[in-house]
């Protein structure tokens, strides 16, 4: 057996593990939160969530047509630093008074972000339930 957490590490230190994960399954479930980590990298970085690590993570765009990638970290000040490969990342509302930053993210897999989101959800249920409805954990492995 393994010692995998509930939730992923990626969203935040935590100390809540599943006892019941084999290594193979946790080698499978490790690619869709490879797949969770690209998708949801904009909100974490913004929201200034920390990893397991202490740190708020940075952005690194997909290069597309540009010849170097917008990235966007945070000091240690709190305060939000970027590097625009394009002015398009950065558009500016000035009926508003705002600006909005463009997350051009590299590649994931959306079907692997259900999937780790389902995964973390099981592994929250009780052992009755999951015993009765072990389906779906037949199904989260499919």
């Amino acid at each position: 057996m393994n010692h995998a957490h509930l939730i992923p590490e990626l969203l935040s230190k935590n100390k809540s593990h599943n006892e019941y994960e084999c290594n193979q399954c946790n080698v499978i479930s490790g690619k869709w939160e490879t797949s969770l980590g690209t998708f949801t990298l904009p909100i974490r970085l913004m929201s200034m969530l920390k990893n397991k690590k202490g740190r708020i993570p940075k952005f690194k765009s997909r290069l597309d047509k540009y010849d170097y990638p917008t990235e966007i970290s945070v000091d240690n000040t709190w305060k939000i630093i970027s590097k625009l490969a394009t002015r398009d990342d950065f558009l500016i509302d000035e009926i508003n008074n705002s600006g909005k930053l463009k997350f051009r993210l590299g590649g994931f897999n959306p079907y692997h972000v259900y999937k780790a989101f389902l995964k973390v959800g099981l592994s929250l249920m009780s052992n009755e339930i999951l015993e009765k409805e072990n389906w779906m954990i037949k199904y989260l492995f499919q």
